[in-house]
């Protein structure tokens, strides 16, 4: 691992924490708790390995070990520059952006960059920002997949699925590959939504305390009543780093914790437990519906029906490069 790629831009002095997790798990509202700190910088989510990096990994990989790679060698930019170089490369882009982040709070000692999607990319986050913290999120799968299908249904459409297998496994893959952050670094936590829930200002003291950031019992009520969820459902959460410029209706949902019995129904959530089950019980989410992690055939129909498409759509795909 390259000890210190990216050194700070423009002398800049701060650290950085990258807030991360499955959608729909709390990720906004603890940022929100996080920017009513005056030492902490942040912004609506950037997305900046998950959307545009991430297109630069891929094609180095591609580049190195790809098809055209053992019968042609080298191409691209792999033709110019060294492993080094060209995290370098990415890294100066992402810490210019972490840099305009700062700019909105110059006093701050930490700039915390929140996107959901860049749980999935720690390890290569890692590599390029070595000394960068990780603060992980995880919310129960049930409640988390009730909230991303509702997103499925009307604001999140573009994005978000809308049945409960592919919503548990939207969950499980982005708290798995989170996770990876512990093996890789000293500077990771993780925080349950539920106890952040329950007592929120003894949590969010806690998350403080880790980051070495000052705060006393005043600032944490205050934070916690700037950012009640009810609050927040009424004014769309105006003047605060939302993830879009207009924040759809609905976005802030009510945050129950259990309220997935309400929401997901009882079929709904047995998909859930099942796609979820070993990691789910190994962080102390008790599966209330299945018995153990049996597949299900609902969710072996699932699959085929999935693979069928997308070999139709492969095929489809070859067709049409040779008309």
């Amino acid at each position: 691992m390259i000890e210190n790629p990216v050194p700070p831009s423009r002398g800049k002095s701060y650290q950085t924490l990258f807030l991360v997790g499955s959608p729909r798990s709390g990720t906004t509202w603890l940022q929100l708790l996080l920017d009513q700190n005056a030492n902490i910088a942040t912004a609506p989510e950037t997305q900046i390995f998950a959307y545009y990096l991430d297109h630069f990994r891929k094609q180095w990989i591609e580049e190195h070990e790809g098809p055209a790679a053992e019968g042609q060698g080298g191409s691209g930019l792999s033709r110019l520059l060294s492993e080094e170089e060209f995290l370098g490369l990415c890294g100066q882009t992402a810490r210019y952006v972490l840099d305009k982040i700062h700019d909105g709070r110059p006093k701050a000692t930490w700039v915390v960059e929140k996107s959901p999607r860049h749980a999935v990319l720690v390890e290569w986050i890692l590599k390029i920002f070595p000394n960068a913290w990780i603060l992980h999120i995880i919310r129960d799968p049930r409640d988390t997949a009730a909230s991303i299908i509702r997103s499925g249904r009307s604001w999140g459409q573009s994005w978000a699925p809308k049945n409960p297998i592919q919503a548990g496994r939207m969950w499980y893959y982005h708290v798995v590959k989170g996770r990876e952050a512990a093996k890789l670094t000293d500077r990771y936590l993780e925080v349950r939504y539920e106890d952040l829930r329950a007592q929120p200002h003894e949590n969010l003291g806690a998350i403080l305390d880790w980051m070495s950031v000052p705060h006393d019992n005043a600032a944490l009520a205050a934070a916690v009543d700037a950012c009640d969820l009810s609050r927040l459902r009424s004014n769309q959460g105006e003047g605060k780093p939302m993830p879009s410029e207009r924040p759809p209706s609905g976005f802030f949902g009510k945050g129950a914790v259990g309220g997935w019995s309400e929401t997901l129904g009882r079929s709904g959530a047995r998909m859930v437990e099942k796609v979820c089950f070993p990691l789910m019980e190994e962080l102390g989410y008790s599966p209330v519906i299945v018995k153990n992690g049996k597949p299900l055939l609902r969710i072996g129909i699932h699959d085929a029906v999935r693979r069928v498409r997308d070999s139709i759509h492969w095929q489809l795909t070859r067709l049409l490069a040779r008309l």
